[in-house]
């Protein structure tokens, strides 16, 4: 680029330029953003004819065009509404505007139609599942996520991914894990949460700072419990050395996953891509560990003495042609599947105890709910799938906070033809953004949606005339052939730690106002500082 352009834009004054070249370089970028606006135009000309009767959806015009910047579009706009913690807030004020749930953006270069609301929801599964639509993932992300990770698959191949999932991630198979995941968290809770708090408090003891512990973060303890216990329970690791090695190099890819993606030298995307690199050949050490030690895909279900893992159940598992997954995919699924049990329980796990923190009343019910289960157990026995599904309020709470901070913002989805919804054309390779936390948020999907309230998934009350929630209006999990295939196992690890913490500890917020902050996924700005308290 003219040396003298980058000049103007950095404040130095020219040498010997005319004004002529002067304006000529200031017109510049609107020129290129002129002629790519005429050229998109002249492109949609062609496909006009057969839907002449379609327009787009609504879009910036006028004032609120002119204050896109070019290529950017409104993406520092919705980075800015994610850092605040309102994504919803982008959506809704455009919602607004164009008195329409569906309407049009620019972001960073990509043309995206934005939908929201409980039918844009099944319409994106249907779309989906008809090969109308299809995930969507920059190639950049692709190399850090893998091209063999479930999540890039479509179609038969997903299909034939999804299938081999389920035999592993479904309650079944599950429940073979649940007393050693209760054995793994109430160890952690011991090891890395007790020591932290100074003395005992009863449940009506009043706080008091003198009989609390130093200030400490939640956020750090929870992401190293969700990270050991799904080493453990998806490749049965528990080595500190391995854990310590695997810990590192999963921060760092990580940290740069969702980076500028400059391949340069030191760069958080370059530092990625090598740890990537690391992890996968430990999870390949982890593969031929299991595979020279025992014939996995011989272990049968009915072996209920078998401590079983979610590694030794994929290694044997077989979609319905009778294929298995290859040395390459077992690895970038088994990679991604600890990225998904990692990051999305931390996010969920942390705001849910935001929230029996903020509402007393509700973490005396939790309370009273595990303790009637502890004291239904004999002496040393550990937790089962029967009292797991039996924390029925737990889980309750654990669904609003879900409601209120969806790990997920929502997903994103590529049109693979001209395809219509809401009355609006969207046109072949533009993309379609749904959004889980505002759908979460309509009025008309949730009575006072802003109010934290777990009886809104009390079913007892549907059966009595009280309306529960609209179908596809509540989707943590997603939604259509990519929804999350884990979500019975972050019910049993989620509740699972509720049990054994709450029956151990209280804590109380330094900042009970702590803001929240999205970048992908929702985290307390200052990782929840707290004093815990040890109940006696």
């Amino acid at each position: 680029m003219d040396e003298n352009f980058l000049a103007l834009c950095m404040g130095v004054p020219f040498s010997a330029s005319s004004c002529l070249h002067r304006l000529a370089l200031l017109l510049l970028p609107t020129i290129i953003w002129g002629l790519y606006k005429l050229s998109f135009k002249l492109r949609r000309g062609t496909r006009a004819s057969s839907n002449d009767v379609l327009s787009l959806p609504p879009g910036p015009r006028g004032m609120w065009r002119l204050l896109q910047v070019p290529w950017a579009g409104e993406g520092l706009q919705f980075l800015a509404a994610m850092r605040a913690g309102h994504p919803e807030h982008f959506l809704f004020d455009r919602g607004a505007r164009y008195s329409s749930n569906t309407f049009r953006t620019l972001i960073f270069g990509h043309r995206i139609v934005m939908v929201q609301g409980a039918a844009a929801n099944r319409f994106v599964a249907n779309a989906e599942k008809k090969g109308l639509l299809r995930n969507s993932w920059p190639s950049t992300v692709l190399r850090v996520v893998g091209n063999h990770a479930p999540v890039v698959k479509h179609g038969a191949e997903h299909r034939r991914f999804r299938q081999i999932l389920s035999t592993c991630l479904s309650p079944l198979p599950l429940q073979k894990l649940v007393e050693r995941a209760s054995r793994i968290t109430y160890t952690q809770i011991d090891t890395h949460w007790l020591p932290h708090a100074r003395c005992s408090i009863n449940t009506s003891t009043e706080f008091h700072d003198s009989c609390a512990s130093d200030v400490i973060t939640m956020m750090p303890l929870l992401r190293l419990h969700t990270f050991r216990l799904a080493c453990n329970l998806l490749a049965d690791i528990s080595d500190e050395k391995i854990l310590s090695r695997l810990h590192k190099s999963f921060k760092i890819w990580l940290a740069g996953m969702l980076d500028l993606p400059l391949n340069l030298p030191g760069s958080p995307y370059s530092k990625s891509l090598r740890a990537r690199d690391e992890l996968l050949r430990e999870m390949g050490k982890l593969i031929d560990v299991k595979l020279a030690s025992r014939e996995c895909r011989q272990l049968q279900f009915v072996d209920s003495e078998r401590d079983v893992d979610v590694l030794s159940l994929l290694l044997r598992a077989q979609a319905d042609d009778g294929s298995f997954l290859s040395y390459n995919e077992m690895k970038d699924t088994l990679l991604f599947l600890l990225f998904a049990g990692h990051d999305t329980n931390t996010a969920s796990l942390a705001f849910t105890l935001k929230y029996l923190e903020q509402y007393p009343a509700c973490y005396d019910q939790v309370v009273q709910e595990q303790e009637a289960i502890a004291a239904s157990k004999n002496e040393g026995e550990e937790l089962s799938w029967d009292d797991v599904q039996s924390m029925k309020y737990t889980w309750k709470v654990v669904q609003e906070a879900l409601r209120l901070w969806p790990p997920v913002l929502g997903g994103m989805k590529e049109a693979m033809d001209d395809i219509v919804f809401d009355g609006y054309l969207i046109p072949k390779g533009w993309k379609v953004f749904f959004s889980f936390s505002t759908t979460h948020l309509h009025e008309d999907c949730f009575a006072n949606p802003n109010e934290f309230d777990p009886s809104r998934f009390d079913q007892e009350r549907w059966k009595d005339g009280a309306s529960g929630p609209p179908q596809y209006a509540y989707i943590p999990f997603g939604v259509g052939p990519h929804s999350c295939p884990g979500n019975h196992f972050a019910r049993m690890t989620i509740c699972i730690f509720i049990h054994h913490l709450v029956r151990k500890l209280k804590w109380k917020s330094v900042y009970p106002n702590e803001s929240v902050q999205i970048f992908t996924m929702p985290c307390l700005a200052r990782d929840y500082p707290v004093r815990l308290y040890h109940k006696s």
